[in-house]
């Protein structure tokens, strides 16, 4: 293999951004090895001739002698970049290991963050007066909620959607343009932020149409763009992002006399629509959709019968098209959330049976075929991974009031959090896993 200097200019520049945001081993070797390579440009005898260049005008450098002075060229590149990298704020990728920042959630008194010793803030994150359903990005570093005005909830007026800074004394910015949001038949469906935090995906109405439709507002509040059923009884709710930020999954279910429930496949800019599997009732089937880390497969409830309540969690594998029950038989499960290791699947599961015990399980998500964990059914409603994986979030009853956070590996650890009026979905901030609690 062959190299040019700027080829190699390239490769050292993005090695040396590697190692200022990561712990790997040094590239150096490499480096050195990938310079024996490349091949050096030689002054043509008709230039030396020109020059009358008789013998070189340095002497020769002994073989040890270069080798120190690449190694002292890219020490010095390093300390550089760690000079200017550590005068930044770091932010955590979208993807990977993570640590545990605050816990967003939205109440009266507008979005509030705690910490799992209790300690609160309510900040300057106000919509228009009730506000729910928090949604941190996935740097951590801006907080996306649903709002309208206490006037609106008793007409049933449609939400807007505010992003805002999480540090700083900026307001909390409306962007939802023309499309506001639509949750009239399932209020607890957070905005899903894209993985490169760029783009924020919701349901939404397209006053100009009048059609129910996957909205996508870009996060600096410079517009939004919708992907929109062909035909008006159709409606597209629930949209979730693919890790790559490349597709998306949304919900589709009829209206009038035709019925019927599907779970879609398209790029994020609505094309390749495809059906992945579909149910034959209108229902709650394929609201809640969990990608695995991976981007493999899916997690979903769906419903079992048309009797009321009756779902279960099925893995989806997206290349096989093959479906796999997750809760065994004679069990309800709904709300599957996959670690951020991809190692297992979170769920809410009851027992068939009329006045059947409650619980939370954690069920291995690989082929190894580990036993399940039950934990107490302490948490509700809204149920969520930490983002180092060891604890899950949720409420203790119902869906408002007070917050549970319950250790996986240890369910007889409970956090429970004083979060008064705290409603809707709740979000757990991705930080630097060195800065995490």
């Amino acid at each position: 293999m062959t190299d040019d200097g700027r080829g190699m200019d390239q490769l050292i520049a993005r090695w040396l951004r590697e190692d200022a945001e990561s712990s790997r081993v040094s590239y150096v070797a490499e480096t050195l090895e990938r310079l024996d390579r490349t091949p050096q440009r030689r002054v043509t005898g008709t230039v030396r001739q020109a020059l009358r260049i008789e013998r070189p005008i340095l002497p020769p450098v002994p073989r040890a002698g270069q080798l120190a002075f690449v190694l002292l060229l890219l020490l010095l590149a390093l300390v550089t970049s760690f000079v200017v990298v550590g005068s930044q704020r770091r932010t955590v990728p979208p993807i990977g290991p993570a640590g545990n920042g605050l816990i967003g959630y939205a109440s009266d008194n507008g979005v509030t963050l705690i910490g799992l010793d209790g300690s609160s803030t309510t900040t300057r994150l106000r919509g228009l007066g009730a506000d729910t359903n928090v949604a941190f990005s996935p740097d951590g570093t801006q907080v996306a909620f649903l709002s309208r005005s206490r006037d609106a909830i008793v007409t049933q007026a449609a939400q807007r959607l505010f992003v805002a800074a999480v540090e700083g004394d900026a307001a909390a910015r409306d962007i939802t343009g023309s499309v506001p949001v639509w949750n009239w038949d399932d209020p607890d469906v957070p905005p899903v932020w894209s993985p490169d935090g760029t783009r924020i995906a919701y349901s939404g109405f397209d006053v100009a149409t009048s059609r129910i439709v996957v909205a996508i507002a870009h996060a600096d509040g410079s517009g939004a763009t919708t992907i929109a059923p062909d035909v008006w009884w159709l409606q597209y709710t629930h949209p979730q992002w693919s890790p790559d930020g490349q597709w998306l999954t949304f919900q589709a279910f009829t209206t009038g006399l035709e019925h019927g429930t599907q779970l879609i496949l398209s790029r994020s800019d609505g094309s390749d629509r495809r059906v992945l599997i579909e149910s034959t009732t209108r229902s709650f089937s394929f609201a809640r959709v969990a990608w695995a880390p991976d981007g493999s497969a899916l997690a979903f409830s769906r419903e079992l019968s048309e009797s009321p309540g009756d779902y279960g969690i099925f893995r989806y594998e997206i290349r096989m098209a093959t479906e796999t029950p997750v809760n065994p038989p004679n069990t309800r499960a709904f709300d599957p959330t996959w670690s951020p290791d991809g190692e297992w699947i979170a769920y809410h599961e009851d027992d068939a049976a009329p006045e059947g015990a409650s619980r939370v399980v954690v069920a291995d998500a690989t082929d190894a075929g580990r036993p399940r964990r039950e934990l107490p059914p302490v948490v509700g409603c809204s149920l969520a991974w930490s983002p180092d994986g060891r604890y899950l979030l949720g409420y203790a009853k119902g869906c408002e009031g007070a917050l549970v956070v319950v250790a996986v590996d240890h369910p007889s650890q409970v956090i429970t959090l004083e979060t008064p009026g705290a409603r809707g979905v709740v979000s757990w901030q991705r930080v630097p896993p060195d800065a995490g609690g």
